[in-house]
């Protein structure tokens, strides 16, 4: 098996068990499910650009944290996407992601415990994300391991979504509101967007017969 092998998965150069797309009329769900996360990453890549032109309007705004968070994570699954849906050969050697990934999410944890207290859970948010690729890019599903990240992805969700409801500055006028919850609005949902796309490459990796 090839450094950029997958189990389960219909790659180039590697074995596997899945049944050829060819012969049943259209796409697998395997396909759909990867341009589903090649789709949700581009618009990551849509929020960070929205976010820096407005940055202005946003407390606390870090390009550093937007681009080696959101865009680094949304090329990598690109990246990974267009290999597995056969769209380019190879992307180079899966080690050379794990190095990158695994190196941001220490600088992230860094961050976060340099961080003050309310920028901290995005820092630890960005830091798994992060983490979460070094696990995809090792191409080794474990079950256990697989579930837990799928248990935190949902509770970061419920978290991003309920910190959303709870900032929302309700008190300003409707104009005024909507201007300035904008890009904080296109910032929850990349984060959205990166959490279902997450969730959807790992069980692609764990369970790929679900797909199939």
């Amino acid at each position: 098996m090839s450094n950029d092998c997958m189990p389960g998965m219909a790659m180039p150069g590697c074995p596997s068990s899945a049944p050829a797309a060819a012969g049943r009329g259209g796409p697998s769900a395997t396909d759909l499910a990867l341009v589903l996360v090649l789709v949700l990453s581009v618009y990551v890549l849509g929020t960070f650009a929205w976010r820096h032109l407005r940055r202005a309007e946003i407390a606390g705004y870090s390009a550093f944290a937007d681009g080696f968070g959101c865009v680094a994570h949304a090329l990598g699954m690109i990246a990974m996407s267009l290999l597995m849906l056969r769209t380019v050969p190879t992307i180079g050697p899966l080690w050379a992601y794990m190095v990158v990934f695994a190196t941001l999410t220490v600088l992230f944890l860094v961050r976060a415990v340099r961080a003050a207290p309310d920028g901290r859970r995005d820092e630890v948010w960005t830091a798994f994300v992060h983490a979460s690729m070094v696990y995809l890019f090792w191409s080794v599903g474990v079950v256990p391991i697989t579930a837990v990240c799928l248990v935190l992805y949902l509770l970061f969700i419920a978290e991003h979504v309920r910190r959303s409801l709870r900032e929302a500055p309700l008190s300003a006028p409707a104009r005024e509101r909507v201007v300035a919850a904008s890009p904080n609005l296109v910032g929850l949902t990349g984060h959205l967007a990166i959490a279902a796309a997450m969730m959807l490459m790992l069980a692609l990796m764990q369970w790929p017969a679900v797909f199939r």
